[in-house]
């Protein structure tokens, strides 16, 4: 094949609009290193899930790692942080069904290593 397949295919807004759902978190965490991140809310649409936090008191180097209730993790496809005031970092999922099951957040360094409590995510 000397060229990609290239796919058009049109969604339409209107039912993405209807099919996403917002929900408030505003929760703050203590890391174990005594810093703080706020979880402000989740965005869940069936094309991603995005996780907006505050890192205004905390590294600009912490994550979030994202697993089910039964420990399979969830991939990561961009995210972004910042600690300058007015920025919000994010992480985007995959499509997730916040409503029907549980995931834990747990907030992690650049190696990936835990660094504070786990958050449970059910917004049923």
């Amino acid at each position: 094949m000397e060229e990609p397949w290239v796919f058009d295919v049109t969604v339409p807004t209107s039912q993405m609009a209807i099919d996403t759902k917002t929900f408030t978190i505003d929760k703050a965490i203590t890391l174990n290193n005594g810093e703080k991140v706020t979880l402000e809310k989740v965005i869940a649409s069936p094309v991603s899930t995005l996780i907006y936090f505050d890192l205004t008191q905390a590294s600009e180097s912490t994550r979030f790692k994202l697993v089910t209730a039964s420990g399979e993790k969830v991939p990561l496809r961009e995210g972004y942080g910042s600690r300058d005031i007015g920025e919000t970092s994010y992480g985007r999922y995959t499509p997730l069904d916040l409503e029907k099951e549980t995931y834990l957040l747990v907030p992690i360094n650049e190696d990936g290593e835990e660094i504070g409590p786990q958050v449970i995510l059910n917004l049923d």
